[in-house]
């Protein structure tokens, strides 16, 4: 399965439900935390074990693609990765991590964090400044 399609898939599974702002805000994750700003660092940043949920116990494959390729808001998806694969995506915000914001009390690493923004499920953070 090509790059591209691995950071749209991991763009659209983790925030397709929450329209392109919450889309575009977990790209920015991906593309804050990737070692590199190119499509192969992108790609080891979505497969790094447990830092996406969707890919906890899942496998990447082309079935997905065409399950989710119909889906509404995918289109949008392949629109966020192209524009990271090609250097012209810009970034909504500056955080490096996210989590539901309905488990955020069970999740202790986010008060480690300066809290950034909260779109639509998520909530997003960054490394605090004095931590």
């Amino acid at each position: 399965m090509n790059n591209i399609l691995i950071l749209a898939l991991t763009i659209y599974l983790e925030a397709g439900n929450q329209g392109e702002s919450g889309m575009r805000a977990v790209a920015s994750v991906i593309h804050s935390s990737a070692s590199f700003p190119c499509l192969k660092a992108y790609h080891n940043e979505c497969l790094r074990p447990k830092r996406y949920s969707c890919w906890n116990n899942t496998i990447p494959s082309m079935d997905m693609v065409y399950k989710y390729s119909a889906q509404k808001g995918y289109d949008i998806a392949i629109k966020i990765a192209k524009e990271m694969a090609f250097g012209v995506f810009k970034p909504t915000l500056r955080a490096t991590n996210y989590c539901r914001t309905d488990v955020i009390e069970h999740t202790s690493w986010t008060n480690r964090m300066d809290k950034v923004a909260e779109v639509g499920e998520h909530t997003f953070y960054r490394k605090g400044e004095n931590i």
